[in-house]
């Protein structure tokens, strides 16, 4: 197995993912190699969090203004952290759970809401041209998107 203290963040991610395909695939007696496999997640998930960019602090130094300003751009926003995985330029990962971005939404506006002002809005996982871009003058990208019910419940 490769050193992970030499590995980049895009190749610890596939290393990762590999990890936790290779656990799934074991059958629950194999304990011993189901620990190996655990011990080494557990290495590259703690490498990880020491080396990857931290999106939550982009997204507020990026958008924050407009997020606390403009309740529908914050809506926006939250409809594209959800159902989308942003990757940043050196390979490092942000993906949450659509309760997770109304959260995060309702952090940075600081106008004591909370996540069930925003989850769920309808239309998740739509990214707007001007989101993207102002993200994307930051490093991100959406890597992956799965657009959630077309309904508009009213965000």
């Amino acid at each position: 197995m490769a050193d992970l203290r030499a590995m980049s963040v895009s190749e610890l991610w596939a290393e990762k993912d590999l990890l936790y395909e290779r656990y799934c695939a074991t059958s629950p007696d194999q304990e011993a190699e189901r620990a190996e496999l655990m011990t080494r997640a557990q290495k590259v998930i703690g490498l990880l969090g020491d080396r990857q960019r931290d999106f939550e602090q982009d997204l507020a130094r990026l958008l924050g203004d407009q997020i606390r300003n403009d309740r529908g751009f914050a809506a926006d926003v939250y409809r594209a952290l959800c159902n989308t995985r942003w990757q940043y330029k050196d390979g490092s990962r942000f993906e949450c759970t659509w309760r997770y971005a109304g959260s995060l939404i309702a952090r940075i506006r600081g106008r004591g809401e909370d996540y069930l002002d925003f989850y769920p809005c309808g239309h998740e996982g739509t990214v707007t041209d001007k989101i993207r871009g102002h993200l994307a003058a930051g490093g991100w990208s959406a890597a992956e998107q799965q657009p959630g019910p077309s309904q508009e419940t009213g965000c």
